[in-house]
């Protein structure tokens, strides 16, 4: 679903975030409202239906309320003859209602459909179901955006108070957020789920797949998918070349790591680019750095091609000023590449034409996620746990992130100051979830969306 303003319900590619939502929630609405019709549906079976719906009614509310502010909750259906006229909600109070529908649908869901009766017609293809998980995950993150400090020092309409500070957090919802979390949190942590935070090794798993039978990227972490296309040329092709994958091919790169933002991946132990003891030497920018800057990020010099290459082609990335890949109308113009979301054998002479074999899906939540908003909950609350529900410190919650990845945990000389413990948990979001859509959003509630040095672009 773009931010666009097209709707046509039988395209779905033609379904812009504005009018599909709308029209989403009026059908959950409607079925909310009908629920006593389902005469023939075990009481299972009518609670899976209902959870799935509230989720939805929440989750369309929650998209839109991220762009445009409070909004009208609308939690009936409305007469095509009623007049228009709910009064727009605050930013908190819808909210507070989509975390309550989130709640309440993950009382009704399973937490794995295929170990409950009502899901065994489908065994082994729930994988992309709403589930108990999902709920709360969204329950969290609802509130948590009602906790952030944009939302606690805004109006209805998004007018914020010019003396708000980044790190204001409404405590109060910071503290139920950390709690719903917590809960997520703890089934996972117990075994009691489907869900576990994969090995680095197969890192890539969670946001594509080749050659694997068109088996879905996600592994065991992916909490919400996009549901695919029926032909892969549709999907999986468009996020291809949307990534950077004909760097090779000849085509035209879109999407290209800033220089600024790739400084947020720091060093391998732990220590921002920028801090004194962290061991960064500018004469060798790329030595001992996070292994997620290995994975994600393409840098001059790395070796892009494994077989047979034309005469007249590089097999290693030219991307010093004036390097053949610094094309800035065709390649890259920032001396970087992203390869988070595509493997480094797709180009043409070590993939070819088997690209239809690639899959590629990038999640709208995973449970890396999960981790992290669980430790700025708690780290807005003030303390190392603000949850009863589980037994993780903020510290621990980034940790686990960090140590996946063979990354050092969070310094001590951030940890004892809240402020700068918060600007760690930040940086971490930014390396970890890098390019998956959360980073506009994200600046926007803590109010760095059009402050330095977050609104410039370098290369």
């Amino acid at each position: 679903m773009d931010q666009g303003d097209s709707f046509n319900p039988n395209d779905r590619f033609s379904r812009g975030l504005w009018k599909a939502a709308w029209y989403g929630i009026r059908k959950a609405n409607l079925g909310l409202e009908n629920m006593d019709l389902m005469t023939a549906a075990t009481q299972e079976e009518k609670n899976t239906i209902k959870g799935q719906l509230l989720f939805f009614r929440g989750w369309l509310h929650f998209q839109l309320m991220q762009y445009f502010g409070g909004l009208p909750y609308i939690d009936h259906a409305i007469a095509a003859d009623q007049p228009m006229t709910l009064p727009r909600e605050t930013c908190q109070a819808c909210a507070e209602k989509a975390a309550k529908d989130f709640h309440d649908a993950a009382e009704l869901l399973p937490i794995d459909w295929d170990k409950s009766s009502v899901g065994r017609n489908t065994l082994g293809k729930n994988g992309f179901r709403i589930n108990k998980i999902t709920a709360l995950a969204y329950e969290g993150k609802s509130l948590l955006w009602a906790a952030s400090p944009l939302v606690k020092n805004c109006d209805a309409k998004m007018n914020v108070n010019g003396n708000a500070s980044t790190y204001d957090y409404d405590t109060n919802y910071a503290q139920k957020a950390a709690e719903a979390l917590g809960e997520l949190l703890t089934l996972v942590e117990t075994g009691q789920t489907q869900y576990k935070l994969v090995d680095f090794a197969d890192y890539s798993d969670l946001f594509y797949t080749w050659n694997k039978n068109m088996l879905p990227p996600g592994s065991t972490e992916n909490i919400l998918r996009d549901i695919p296309a029926d032909a892969w040329q549709n999907s999986h092709f468009g996020v291809f070349t949307e990534f950077g994958g004909q760097i090779l091919t000849g085509g035209q790169i879109f999407s290209q790591p800033t220089a600024n933002y790739v400084n947020y991946y720091g060093m391998k132990n732990g220590l921002p680019l920028d801090d004194p003891d962290s061991g960064f030497d500018p004469t060798h920018p790329w030595k001992n750095r996070d292994p997620r800057f290995y994975h994600d990020i393409v840098y001059d010099g790395v070796k892009v091609v494994e077989g047979v290459i034309k005469p007249d082609a590089n097999r290693y990335a030219n991307l010093y000023t004036g390097g053949t890949y610094r094309d800035e109308i065709n390649e890259s113009r920032t001396g970087y590449l992203l390869y988070k979301f595509i493997p480094m054998i797709a180009n043409n002479y070590d993939m070819g034409s088997t690209y239809n074999k690639l899959y590629i899906d990038v999640p709208y939540l995973r449970l890396a996620d999960c981790y992290l908003m669980y430790a700025e909950a708690c780290a807005a609350v003030g303390g190392a746990t603000a949850s009863a529900k589980c037994s993780l410190t903020a510290l621990d919650a980034v940790n686990k992130i960090r140590e996946r990845a063979g990354v050092e945990g969070v310094a001590a000389k951030f940890t004892g100051n809240k402020d700068k413990f918060m600007d760690e948990v930040r940086r971490e979001r930014a390396v970890e979830l890098a390019f998956e859509g959360h980073r506009f959003n994200d600046l926007r509630r803590w109010l760095l969306l059009d402050k330095a040095p977050y609104n410039i672009k370098t290369s």
